[in-house]
């Protein structure tokens, strides 16, 4: 659920998956990461208020992984 000056949103942003209550999970299957795929994952944690943010690609010819903490 996401407030914003007071007020839930009726369509918050949705991650992937959430561990733990804690880490988001963003999964990708793309040839690269880009800018816009971490940008993403900031906007996650900021509407989520969470710290810590992986974005892992199963696209590339091996798994490409990136650790995302605010």
């Amino acid at each position: 659920m996401v407030k914003y000056k007071g007020k839930t949103l009726r369509n918050p942003y949705a991650s992937d998956f959430l561990v733990y209550n804690s880490i988001i999970l963003e999964i990708k299957s793309t040839a690269t990461l880009i800018p816009a795929h971490f940008a993403q994952a900031l906007s996650y944690l900021s509407v989520s208020n969470q710290r810590l943010a992986l974005v892992i690609n199963f696209g590339e010819k091996s798994l490409v992984w990136k650790r995302i903490v605010k």
